[in-house]
């Protein structure tokens, strides 16, 4: 039996940060701490261009996680979706196969009616890698 999902939710506070709102939540911190995390000479512009893939990966080993990424996520993963289309690129919470969009708030249980309606595109899937104990 899969553990149960907790995640406080967090919507976006400008117009580049569903990146940072979905590590905040893949990683139980917060924003601040998130923000602490990335380099001081992104820190300026994060909030409108967002951050790529790796920069995500380098801000969760700053805080001390470790985030693998995939081209997509299993049905049972929890991580960060990276989605893009024409006029730019968007992340997502993906918790087995629902959706947490950062930009309104809504859940979405058929990922592909989100995919869809929004005509987005998948690039890519960070998900949290557990440390052996």
């Amino acid at each position: 039996m899969n553990e149960p999902i907790v995640v406080e939710p967090c919507l976006m506070k400008s117009s580049g940060d569903c990146s940072i709102c979905c590590l905040k939540m893949l990683l139980g911190v917060s924003y601040p701490e998130i923000i602490a995390a990335i380099p001081k000479k992104l820190q300026k512009t994060v909030h409108h261009d967002g951050l790529n893939v790796q920069q995500c990966i380098n801000v969760g080993r700053r805080l001390g996680f470790t985030l693998e990424y995939h081209h997509e996520p299993e049905d049972d993963e929890v991580g960060v979706l990276s989605l893009e289309r024409i006029d730019g690129g968007h992340d997502v919470m993906w918790m087995r196969g629902v959706i947490y969009n950062p930009a309104d708030g809504e859940l979405w249980t058929d990922d592909d009616a989100f995919l869809a309606r929004g005509q987005w595109t998948v690039v890519g899937f960070l998900k949290r890698i557990q440390e052996e104990q």
